[in-house]
């Protein structure tokens, strides 16, 4: 698909699909840190008293780990620059498992973007790691929806989604105002997915990742990497910091 008819098919429809783009050894290094990962995150929410059944994990990357590498390998970033005509960073990247009898906030129909503005502010990718059909739940995605503010009857959206039906290691991109949800699940299989979500820098992402990931990491991480994860758009906090040459700065230039 040509960058034209991507952002043609963006402005349209809300939604793009690219069939099979990530290979299969990928896929179970991607299948099994999601496994690891929604342990991890289900023990953070057990000691923090909160009650939470859903097969979540949220903020996968760390350094080095599978998700890590998978940002900085990501097959499709000519097309999210094109999306955002510019720069733009990681906003939150999280991923879950979809099974039987078991409802989640990701089943209500629902936009990741809190306020609707018609600008083409947040990104949201979805990074199939098994196949998706009608069965499993595949993800249902409300054509046109981007561009329209109300919300739509239940029994309206279910009549008129797209069903997003494709194979493992597809990755589907949507505008972040399009109305969304996932299917139900009436298999005995789980259908995984990791979502990375991508925002223009001068917007405050859902996650601070050069906090969590560390300050000191920076001097290794590549141009690419200090660009996603947001190192280039940081804000200082002493005038120490603010007072810097403009390649030392925490807000760089380039970042809108």
């Amino acid at each position: 698909m040509t960058l034209n008819d991507f952002n043609k098919k963006i402005d349209k429809d809300g939604w793009v699909v690219f069939p099979e783009v990530i290979d299969q050894s990928t896929l179970e290094k991607l299948r099994n840190g999601l496994d690891i990962a929604c342990i991890e995150c289900q023990e953070i929410m057990v000691k923090n008293k909160i009650t939470n059944s859903e097969e979540m994990a949220h903020h996968l990357p760390q350094p080095s780990n599978v998700f890590f590498d998978f940002i900085l390998e990501y097959p499709l970033y000519e097309y999210i620059r094109a999306y955002f005509d510019g720069n733009f960073i990681l906003h939150t990247f999280g991923g879950g498992k979809n099974v039987k009898s078991t409802a989640t906030h990701a089943h209500n129909i629902h936009r990741d973007i809190r306020t609707f503005l018609p600008h083409r502010l947040m990104l949201n990718t979805m990074v199939l790691l098994d196949d998706f059909n009608l069965e499993n739940g595949a993800t249902h995605l409300l054509t046109g929806s981007h561009k329209v503010e109300e919300v739509p009857s239940t029994e309206f959206f279910l009549n008129n989604s797209y069903r997003v039906v494709a194979k493992a290691g597809s990755i589907v991109m949507f505008h972040s105002n399009l109305l969304h949800a996932a299917g139900e699940n009436t298999t005995t299989q789980q259908r995984r997915a990791v979502n990375p979500i991508f925002t223009v820098p001068w917007k405050k992402p859902l996650f601070d990742y050069p906090r969590y990931l560390g300050y000191d990491l920076a001097p290794e991480l590549s141009d690419l990497a200090l660009q996603i994860f947001g190192y280039k758009s940081r804000l200082a906090t002493t005038r120490e910091e603010w007072y810097q040459p403009a390649e030392k700065r925490m807000y760089q230039g380039g970042q809108g």
